[in-house]
């Protein structure tokens, strides 16, 4: 991925240019813990961009349905799968253990969250970063000294939205 993105860098010209991408939160973090980093970790390890130079808004949805698979018979498009509950980091078996607060201070279907402010509480630990697994282990001896905003800047909270139709579908 980021040996696409250097190439395409240097074709484009994208030094100076916005850029919108739309990603797995394992890519959008701009901080990784792990040796293979996220892929805006990556970009600031490279020193392609700095890490001020990048915003990442991490959507959260509750309540929601998502589309989960196409399924293909031999190569041809055939149909898909929608959830409800996995996929949406807000389900009795898996979330994100922060979510709770986004959802208690929403103001609507679709509420913005700027969480790098100095004040903001989510410089304390892991809360939108951390996901709980309902007779899982999880990674409980992560460094206290982490938090959220090491990874995002803002959140988005989407309420009842409807899943994705995949394009094949479209007429």
């Amino acid at each position: 991925m980021l040996n696409n993105y250097k190439s395409l860098y240097e074709y484009f010209g994208l030094k100076n240019k916005k850029q919108f991408f739309k990603l797995g939160f394992s890519h959008l973090k701009k901080y990784s813990d792990k040796s293979v980093g996220s892929f805006f970790s990556m970009l600031i390890k490279n020193n392609i961009y700095q890490k001020n130079d990048i915003i990442t808004v991490m959507g959260y949805l509750t309540k929601s349905k998502v589309l989960w698979d196409k399924r293909y018979d031999n190569g041809v498009y055939v149909g898909y799968d929608i959830k409800k509950g996995y996929g949406i980091g807000d389900y009795w078996k898996e979330y994100f253990r922060g979510i709770k607060y986004l959802k208690r201070n929403s103001l609507s279907d679709i509420t913005l969250f700027r969480l790098n402010k100095s004040n903001s509480p989510y410089n304390n630990d892991l809360h939108l970063v951390e996901v709980m697994y309902f007779m899982k282990r999880y990674d409980k001896q992560r460094s206290l000294k982490e938090n959220t905003i090491l990874y995002i800047d803002y959140a988005i909270l989407i309420k009842n939205s409807k899943e994705q139709i995949p394009i094949e579908e479209l007429k």
